[in-house]
């Protein structure tokens, strides 16, 4: 619930964009910080699960505090092997 209510607010900052899915194809969870026009969000990805409407254009995410993966286009992102990049929604 409370990482419901977390995307949730998340979507107050971000406004109505095209968005996409964040999907975790690893057996692990992991911490994530969403960065979008300024407000970042701090929220958990279960281990191979989908977060829907997630990210945007030009949100950034950065996972387990490491490097930053920013968002190109409107499509979903895909964390597989620790390392965040971006696939079209049909493929992921």
């Amino acid at each position: 619930m409370l990482r419901l209510m977390s995307f949730a607010s998340f979507f107050l900052f971000c406004g109505a964009a095209a968005a996409g899915d964040i999907v975790n194809k690893d057996p692990k969870a992991y911490k994530v910080d969403i960065t979008c026009d300024g407000a970042t969000t701090h929220t958990t990805i279960g281990a191979n699960t989908t977060e829907q409407d997630a990210v945007s254009k030009g949100c950034s995410l950065k996972l387990n505090g490491g490097s930053t993966y920013t968002v190109q286009g409107d499509k979903n992102v895909v964390i597989q092997g620790g390392r965040a990049r971006e696939t079209d929604p049909d493929k992921a």
